[in-house]
């Protein structure tokens, strides 16, 4: 397999381009944050429309964890000085009129997308972005936007209905990112 693709970069040249290889250096500060591993992935992206609030967008893939609930408080973005942002309730657009809640029941082998509703001034990037679900605490790592991109263009082509989600993350050259801990006592 290995062999023919070379020999078909031999016969095209340099027309050919393989997709960049995203550099994942750590960043001071992003208005894109990601965490990524075999069980879960975390996106946050914090975007900011001409004359409007900035928004954080969050996106969890779940593949082999179990239920667990996730409210705003669980979700925590700290700017530059560690302050947090204040974060009310999540917005999810449904196609129709937008569905707020302040609970949502993450589920095994799913996906959600959704809004964080409060207030973002002096967040549009976020020092460090820090999820608790369960028992886990994720710190997502800040990232530059165009390796979050190309990080979500392989995450898109993940096979979801694989016996082994591994050997996707291998082909598709998704690399585990952030880091995971226990939640500390007391925040809970």
């Amino acid at each position: 397999m290995l062999d023919a693709l070379f020999s078909l970069v031999l016969i095209l040249g340099p027309s050919v381009q393989l997709a960049p290889e995203p550099c994942l250096e750590t960043r001071e500060r992003s208005n894109c944050h990601i965490f990524i591993d075999h069980e879960i992935i975390w996106t946050v992206e914090v975007v900011e429309e001409l004359g409007q609030a900035p928004v954080p967008i969050v996106n969890i893939i779940t593949f082999e964890m179990s239920e667990a609930p996730l409210r705003p408080e669980q979700i925590r973005l700290f700017n530059q000085q560690e302050r947090t942002a204040e974060i009310k309730r999540f917005k999810i657009e449904t196609g129709f009129e937008p569905y707020f809640t302040s609970y949502l029941r993450v589920l095994p082998s799913s996906f959600i997308g959704f809004d964080l509703e409060g207030i973002f001034k002096g967040f549009i990037e976020p020092a460090r972005v820090v999820i608790e679900l369960a028992e886990t605490e994720y710190v997502l790592q800040a990232v530059d936007c165009l390796n979050y991109e190309i990080l979500a263009e392989r995450i898109n082509k993940i096979n979801f209905d694989t016996p082994d989600i591994r050997e996707d993350f291998s082909v598709l050259r998704i690399p585990h990112v952030g880091s995971r801990g226990l939640v500390k006592k007391g925040r809970r």
